[in-house]
């Protein structure tokens, strides 16, 4: 007898003649930035326009502040948001985003950019954008935060469009106190489709809150990176081949390099550091070469003698100089001269905090002027060693550094000028 659930089991059994849905095909990985960067920028450029092409805004106009932001951000910030990677990704982000309003604010505000980047062809237009966008995805957190920006296609950031490059600049430009250093505020750039796409209810689970409060700070951190590259781009002539070779992941590459590489006789390092290390097996004061029974200074525990009497021969000599960098002579201890406060009127430039950040790293008694060649990477004008620049600056080097810190004289400047 059939029952009315054997029935419904019967009817809702596939037939046999019904084809299986076919499954669904993955999307493909993108190609290898460092080896063909046109081909992973196409594979960017198809998902953006495949995912954002046939977005509608909704007709109610959305309120970023009382519904974005006090169901995503304000609720969050009480749980999750103190969580390990969010406050990392929120420091990290701090400080790019200070980096690029110092960039943009000195390009756009003092270097004429806008009206130079209007100037430019397309072409080079397009050659500065892609090093940019591979520039950025290197510094990004994670290298598919990019599906999540619709700024960042080439053809919009050369163009005339909302979301060009200079809009993009003045945005956050507009946002930053540029002259209440240092940056202390979390910019969050904005787009009608991911603003739709980042939406949830307040009642969301707390996790997911987390997740796409993440996932808001990594695109933003992918948009400002990005933004830094293309102006780094546009400061230096990068060469054609600047990319990173691409790794070598076949079993045991890294032990035969090394292997390699270690039976490479140092011919270099053996003639540039033989008459170093000739002299720390002598004695100091008769330079004859040491034997297993030497004295040594116990104060400094760095010069040797063959014997007693050698000691207290030189020991006159050696105390002038015996840790002298731990006396109370002050020209013996290279320091900071430190930054002076700026005089009243005198707002200094995102150029010039740049060389006082440079100025308060170890060399900064030999360097003199810092430039940026490649991100995270700098190199710098010094003084001469022969000429007196191993321990310190000239001292009227340091008098015009120091006034030109102060009042940005164009005197003094030219005084340093004329000095290096």
């Amino acid at each position: 007898m059939s029952t009315p659930l054997k029935r419904l089991a019967r009817a809702c059994r596939p037939s046999s003649n019904t084809q299986p849905d076919p499954p669904t095909q993955a999307r493909p990985p993108p190609p290898n930035k460092h080896s063909d960067r046109g081909a992973w920028n196409e594979w960017f450029e198809e998902e953006l326009e495949r995912k954002y092409s046939g977005f509608t805004p909704p007709t109610e106009k959305l309120d970023k502040q009382a519904d974005r932001e006090s169901q995503c951000c304000h609720e969050h910030c009480g749980g999750d948001m103190a969580s390990p990677d969010v406050c990392q990704i929120l420091n990290e982000l701090l400080r790019e985003e200070a980096v690029l309003v110092t960039l943009a604010h000195e390009q756009l505000e003092h270097c004429n950019f806008e009206a130079d980047w209007k100037a430019l062809s397309v072409e080079k237009k397009k050659e500065i954008v892609l090093e940019g966008l591979y520039r950025g995805s290197c510094a990004c957190p994670r290298d598919s935060s990019r599906l999540d920006c619709p700024e960042l296609r080439i053809e919009g950031l050369i163009g005339d469009g909302e979301y060009n490059l200079i809009n993009l600049l003045k945005q956050i430009l507009a946002r930053s106190p540029i002259r209440n250093l240092p940056y202390l505020e979390i910019f969050e750039y904005e787009h009608p489709a991911v603003d739709h796409q980042y939406k949830c209810p307040p009642d969301a689970p707390e996790t997911l809150k987390a997740s796409l409060k993440t996932a808001e700070l990594c695109r933003t951190f992918c948009i400002v990176s990005t933004l830094i590259g293309i102006l780094q781009a546009y400061k230096t002539d990068f060469p054609a081949d600047s990319s990173p070779k691409p790794r070598d992941d076949a079993p045991n590459a890294r032990e035969e390099k090394q292997s390699a590489g270690a039976s490479k006789s140092p011919e270099v390092d053996s003639l540039r550091f033989k008459e170093l290390f000739d002299n720390s097996e002598r004695c100091k004061a008769c330079r004859k070469k040491l034997d297993d029974d030497f004295k040594w200074c116990t104060r400094c525990q760095v010069v040797l003698y063959c014997s007693s009497e050698c000691q207290d021969q030189d020991a006159p000599a050696h105390k002038t100089v015996c840790e002298k960098e731990n006396s109370d002579d002050p020209d013996s201890t290279p320091t900071f001269i430190g930054c002076p406060e700026p005089a009243n009127g005198y707002v200094r430039s995102p150029a010039l905090w740049r060389q006082i950040w440079h100025l308060s790293k170890p060399d900064s008694l030999l360097s003199l002027y810092h430039f940026n060649t490649t991100p995270g990477r700098t190199i710098s004008l010094a003084f001469d060693i022969s000429k007196g620049g191993m321990f310190h600056l000239p001292h009227h080097f340091l008098i015009a550094r120091k006034r030109a810190m102060t009042t940005g004289d164009l005197s003094a400047v030219y005084m340093m000028c004329a000095l290096a």
